[in-house]
């Protein structure tokens, strides 16, 4: 007896049709429990849309940015609002933010007058302030570690020295017994 699609009670395209039916289910398998061929696939997917957001970004979106940036003009005004300096761009405003910073008297403590206005005397610029910070943390933690290394080399001298000294003692205190 022979087996064909028709003694079986199908014909040849409802075959392909489950085959290719089972296959995607096994492939994909179900929303529970996703297979790895399903995981990779949504992983490809998720990168070539990060790729072209990113890309989309980078050609629309950033320049526009830049342009905005680069043209936009800062004016300072009054608590009235009115202008009580010249426009200026965003670079230049944050230069001049960043050099009055810098530029500003601070007390020994590196606050400025609005800070500790309680007998408050002007001691250096911030900058000046923030380098003699610096040096002097440079200095403590290098006095830090030498001393470390000190300790470590006076305590493993003096081990020793305390050693050879009971060593030469007990060797004075040997008792002879004569009988």
């Amino acid at each position: 007896m022979e087996l064909d699609f028709e003694s079986l009670g199908f014909t040849r395209e409802e075959l392909q049709e489950r085959v290719v039916s089972r296959m995607v289910d096994t492939l994909l398998g179900d929303a529970d429990a996703p297979t790895l061929f399903q995981d990779g696939i949504e992983s490809l997917v998720r990168d070539r849309i990060d790729a072209a957001v990113v890309a989309i970004g980078d050609k629309h979106v950033l320049p526009n940015i830049q342009d905005y940036v680069a043209q936009a003009r800062f004016e300072p005004t009054n608590k009235w609002g009115e202008p009580k300096e010249p426009a200026m761009t965003l670079i230049e405003y944050l230069e001049k933010r960043a050099e009055s910073y810098l530029t500003e008297q601070v007390n020994y403590k590196g606050e400025p007058r609005g800070r500790d206005g309680y007998n408050w005397k002007p001691d250096q610029t911030r900058v000046a302030h923030l380098v003699h910070e610096h040096i002097q943390y440079d200095i403590s933690t290098a006095i830090q570690k030498a001393l470390k290394t000190l300790n470590a080399d006076v305590a493993d001298g003096l081990a020793e020295t305390v050693r050879i000294k009971l060593a030469q003692t007990l060797e004075k205190l040997k008792v002879d017994v004569k009988t």
